[in-house]
């Protein structure tokens, strides 16, 4: 009787944890089912060729994104820009700024008024003063294409201050192909070598297949997944305590590539050369903009691993590098002594990203290395407090 109403419990007991289970797996598949993977191309979806920037937005066409981490629908306006419609011509007496950026800045993780750009206008236009900042971002952007967005269209916005956010993956020639501009620097201004750009368009957006099968993942768990997902993220040594008990896989590895070996101590030729050209560059942008009356500040956009040194531990171990030939901070030191040397006017947001970390808080999302809407407002507050200091800002109220 012992062992029959034993069997009776330890079966009650696996068909309890198997039912929990199960709601857990219902509830993780209805709270994703509506979200998409990390690439679904949405860039065919409101972006066009353009024979020298390579692409650009299309005026009036509408996207949505839909990520594991977000949700978000977003319109282009008239301009090409996504931003709210405006006079291009300046009202008189007002104060504006033009950022110019990639993703970070286009901002395509978070909605509307959690863009860098609204964050940066509402933080200078707390005391009162009239002021307007244009989102001239677009995502895939390089250091090269931004500059000629801003000599070929932006410039028209008649900005008091330029501000170029600079990730290290804009850095031209890292992302140069066949449907980026070559800038040639034996000429003043820089003219594009390549003239017209080829396009990324002419193959046509991907066929549409439809939804994917579930034949291959129906018996695979959501819940697992993201759990699995989760535990990545934690901690480096509690991910090891869980693989030496044999409960998650070995953290997989790859091969180094380009944007790590900028952060190497002694990075290869090519992109000392690369970081040369983002030295001319942003010389070129400087004296363009001076010559609209207007200053140049260059924002440097972390990764997330200068950020948070768990997330450093973490790509050390998935490239299998160390602090001997790499260093996490060599990178935006480079930056900087670029911009010294062209007296252009630079900025870190690292310190103020790191100091937004909390416990169970990020300034970038967990799936996408993009700013969530904390990054966003936080990068734009440093920015804000940049122009300040600098007494570039208008000052039209008491100071905060």
């Amino acid at each position: 009787m012992k062992s029959r109403a034993l069997a009776q419990n330890l079966a009650l007991s696996a068909l309890s944890v198997m039912f929990v289970f199960g709601l857990c797996e219902v509830a993780v598949r209805l709270l994703v089912s509506n979200r998409g993977g990390k690439e679904q191309r949405e860039a065919f979806r409101y972006a066009t060729y353009d024979p020298v920037l390579g692409w650009r937005k299309t005026p009036g066409s509408e996207v949505t994104f839909s990520r594991p981490d977000f949700v978000t629908t977003f319109r282009i306006n008239s301009q090409g820009l996504r931003d709210r419609e405006r006079p291009v011509a300046k009202p008189s007496g007002e104060f504006r700024v033009v950022a110019l950026g990639d993703s970070f800045i286009e901002a395509y993780t978070v909605g509307d008024a959690d863009m860098p750009t609204v964050r940066l206008r509402e933080e200078l236009a707390a005391g009162g003063c009239a002021v307007d900042v244009i989102n001239g971002g677009t995502f895939g952007y390089s250091t090269d294409q931004e500059y000629l967005a801003y000599d070929r269209d932006l410039y028209r916005y008649q900005p008091d201050v330029v501000v170029l956010f600079v990730y290290h993956n804009d850095i031209p020639p890292l992302l140069w192909g066949p449907d980026k501009p070559v800038l040639d620097f034996s000429t003043e201004p820089p003219r594009v070598s390549n003239e017209p750009v080829k396009s990324r368009f002419s193959i046509g957006p991907p066929p549409v297949t439809g939804p994917r099968s579930e034949t291959a993942s129906f018996f695979r768990s959501q819940a697992l997944t993201l759990l699995r997902a989760r535990v990545d993220r934690t901690p480096p040594w509690i991910r090891d305590r869980l693989e030496k008990l044999g409960l998650v896989p070995p953290i997989l590895t790859f091969g180094l590539n380009d944007e790590m070996f900028l952060y190497a101590r002694q990075p290869p030729e090519h992109l000392l050369r690369a970081i040369k050209a983002f030295q001319q560059t942003i010389g070129a942008l400087n004296r363009r903009t001076a010559r609209d009356g207007a200053r140049l500040l260059v924002a440097y956009i972390p990764a997330r691993f200068e950020v948070n040194a768990d997330d450093w531990e973490r790509t050390q171990t998935k490239y299998q590098i160390g602090n001997k030939w790499f260093d996490r901070r060599s990178l935006v030191f480079r930056l900087m002594t670029a911009a010294f040397q062209e007296g252009v006017e630079f900025v870190d947001l690292s310190d103020a990203l790191k100091a937004a970390q909390g416990f169970f808080s990020s300034p970038y999302l967990d799936n996408d290395n993009h700013w969530n809407a904390r990054g966003s407002a936080v990068g734009a507050r440093a920015v804000a407090s940049k122009l300040q200091q600098l007494r570039w800002a208008p000052n039209c109220g008491p100071s905060r």
